[in-house]
């Protein structure tokens, strides 16, 4: 019994739980709330699952999550400099690039990170295994979950085996990664520790980055059926900028570095902290009972708006401190049972959430209108600033959520799932400000609050047609609430009709399976989709009107719908050669949308996007990742991944090429005496091709009253880099 607590001792510490049923021709059938199946069983799942394992995540070594998550068919990543990255899954949420909620849960350890503007930041070194439930999932994560959910599971301790490793890694840009690993057991109690510091000089200009980090796992058994853990992560990181794009495409062939004038901000200073303390207890065979609290911290502070205080045309100080706190306290319970071919989970979420943004001026200093500057700020008149002004918004949150899971096996290859979940979800915003108008100084405060009730459901079924295949379906529902600031906002300029809340549905149906051939076992996942969203909640005139004076009043400003196929098909990875292929066909566009009327700098317009594909949706996306194993130590792994074309605004003025580029490494792993030893090669983007990694429109940037290639805002991807790494165990 007690081999058996310590093998299950990853899932355990998560914040949910699996119901476990048997069934006649299937064997156990689990359901999953919002854990992570290590054994990667999607046999009686209703939606479309992805996993990537431990030894994908170490093989393909990455810097960015998007590169662990470019080998799942229809997710994407926008990243940006340091380790921030948008997720985007089929294709939603994507009309807009730098504000938008994308829709996309993310839970890490049970914890479910809140990342206010679709931003997230995490602790690259300790994930150990993803999972990936894509389609409307808000009848498990509620409101973040409108196009799925993303669940990581960090370094975990080890059972019955203590293991003990040190590893490190050079590469280009003066790239370094340095990772030691300590993992005990006993009768009573597990241990995991796992300390890493990385740091580089960044390709693109002010792009150095250092990260420290440490984080722990201990597990407490208490008895035979019940246990307790706590885990702690403790990040710390310095970007020096997160600057990395440049106007237009000209300039992006002339200098894909990036600017050398002073970045907007810089000196970035991020503080991540994640402790959870979570209970289980196996009450009898088939019925068990959880209950987690958690506390997790994003801070972030930096210098902005760069100033020339001496009339040189060189900026020589900034003007602004600022920071984002994002905190969350929560808690979780849960309760499982199963009775015969029926089984349910129960469960209850709380969540406190606090969301802080705010800037100190430092500085007297002239913001100057948009007839001074190029690029503009929107407005024609310029603006004192006093040093002293300060301001703040706190988007604040509290959540109650109730939900539930019921799977009942209707026939031995027949089983049906249902989910439903209730929100009760009051947000508040706070916003508070002290200026100086030249004589006096003046206090402001407004506190705003309004209470959202949301459901959402999923009912699905899965029928096994063989031993060796099963099709499946599912119909499942979405939402994404308004934001209090900008109904607040909306009030403030005299509008008092309601902005109504955000939903999607998806369709969805597919088949799984294996199949042989030749002498090789093939495991596949096929699926066509789509979805239907309502209501899209956007700015009046445009994405970008808050950065270029345009109406930022938010309101309803259509719907979309996203069709598509996803295949996932790999082969048996204990043959000399094995690989993993992702491929994604999706076509997403408007159906319904107000006219755009833009109003930026010399361009202005009225646009009809009906009919138009939402910005970077490439139709077609490929990942083929594979192994060749040249002798018992020594592989060859390669990846090639290809993205057809896209718009880089909803008018589908400006369509981007497509880019593809290869991988390829070498990993040499034997043993000395009792011990490990592993050293890789590796060379990232092979030829070298220096391919837009994100394009988006904002303004007439080149002042010619047109909309073209040479207004863009582009980062260039820096094409080839160098890693080598060796890895010792004991």
């Amino acid at each position: 019994m007690r081999e058996i607590k310590k093998a299950t001792l990853g899932i355990s510490v998560l914040c949910a739980l699996a119901i476990n049923i048997s069934a006649t021709d299937l064997g156990r059938i689990e359901v999953e709330s919002s854990t992570i199946n290590l054994n990667e069983s999607s046999a009686t799942e209703v939606s479309t699952v992805n996993y990537i394992n431990t030894q994908q995540i170490e093989e393909i070594n990455a810097k960015q999550i998007n590169e662990l998550l470019q080998t799942i068919p229809g997710v994407t990543a926008d990243v940006r400099p340091g380790e921030v990255v948008e997720i985007h899954i089929r294709g939603m949420n994507q009309q807009e690039f730098m504000w938008e909620n994308t829709g996309v849960a993310v839970i890490i350890d049970g914890v479910p990170v809140y990342a206010k503007s679709g931003k997230f930041r995490l602790n690259m070194s300790d994930i150990k295994n993803i999972k990936v439930i894509k389609g409307s999932a808000s009848y498990l994560y509620g409101n973040e979950a409108t196009a799925g959910a993303v669940i990581i599971t960090t370094s975990k301790p080890k059972g019955d085996k203590d293991a003990y490793s040190i590893s490190a890694e050079i590469g280009s840009y003066n790239s370094q990664d340095y990772t030691g690993v300590i993992a005990h057991s006993s009768e009573k109690y597990a241990i995991n520790l796992n300390a890493n510091y990385r740091t580089t000089d960044g390709y693109w200009v002010d792009s150095a980055y250092n990260s420290k980090s440490i984080a722990g796992k201990f597990t407490y058994y208490i008895n035979d059926s019940s246990d307790i853990s706590i885990g702690a992560d403790k990040t710390i990181k310095y970007e020096q900028a997160t600057r990395a794009g440049v106007t237009g495409t000209t300039e992006a062939k002339r200098n894909p570095r990036g600017s050398e004038n002073d970045p907007f901000q810089k000196e970035n200073d991020v503080d991540l902290d994640k402790y959870y303390l979570t209970y289980t207890w196996d009450i009898t065979n088939g019925t068990n009972f959880m209950a987690t609290v958690y506390n997790y911290l994003d801070k972030y502070d930096y210098i902005s708006s760069p100033q020339d205080t001496n009339d040189d045309n060189v900026s020589d100080t900034y003007s602004n401190h600022s920071k984002q706190h994002n905190e969350q306290m929560g808690a979780k319970l849960e309760f499982k049972q199963t009775v015969g071919s029926f089984a349910y989970l129960l469960g209850y979420e709380y969540g406190d959430r606090q969301y802080t943004s705010g800037s100190e001026t430092l500085i007297n200093y002239l913001d100057l209108g948009n007839d001074d500057a190029i690029g503009g700020t929107g407005r024609d008149a310029d603006v004192q600033h006093y040093a002293g002004d300060t301001s703040e918004t706190q988007d604040n949150q509290k959540l109650n959520a109730f939900y539930g899971e019921v799977k009942y096996e209707v026939l031995p290859q027949l089983i049906t799932t249902f989910n439903i979940r209730r929100d009760i979800q009051t947000n508040e915003y706070v916003d508070t400000s002290r200026k100086y108008d030249g004589t006096t100084w003046n206090n402001n405060v407004i506190d705003f609050d309004r209470t959202f009730t949301n459901d959402a459901y999923r009912f699905g079924l899965v029928y096994t047609l063989s031993t060796m295949s099963s099709f499946y379906a599912n119909v499942a529902t979405g939402y994404r609430t308004p934001t209090v600031d900008k109904i607040h906002t909306n009030l403030d300029n005299g509008i008092t009709a309601d902005i109504e809340t955000q939903t999607a549905i998806t369709y969805e149906i597919g088949a799984r399976g294996t199949f042989p051939l030749a002498d090789t076992a093939y495991t596949y996942e096929l699926s066509v989709f789509q979805i239907d969203t309502k209501n899209i909640i956007g700015y009046a005139d445009g994405t970008y009107s808050m950065s270029v004076g345009g109406d930022t009043t938010t309101e309803n400003i259509g719907d979309s719908r996203n069709r598509g196929l996803e295949l996932s098909l790999k082969s048996d990875p204990a043959k000399q050669f094995s690989f993993n292929l992702a491929y994604t066909y999706l076509k997403a566009e408007y159906t319904k949308h107000n006219p755009l009327n833009y109003k930026r700098g010399t361009l202005k317009g009225s646009f009809d996007v009906v009919g138009n594909e939402l910005p970077r949706t490439p139709n077609h996306m490929l990942d083929f990742y594979s192994t060749y194993k040249m002798t018992r130590d020594l592989k060859i792994i390669s990846e090639i991944f290809a993205k057809s074309t896209y718009y880089a605004d909803e008018t589908n003025e400006i369509k981007m090429p497509g880019y593809a580029f290869m991988n390829l490494q070498a990993r040499y792993n034997t043993n000395i005496g009792k011990h490990g030893f592993e050293f890789y090669v590796k060379v990232n983007n092979l030829f070298d091709n220096q391919y837009y990694r994100t394009a988006f429109f904002t303004s007439d940037r080149s002042k010619d009253g047109t909309f073209d290639r040479e207004d863009l805002t582009i980062t260039v991807d820096p094409g080839r880099v160098y890693y080598a790494g060796i890895k010792y165990s004991f």
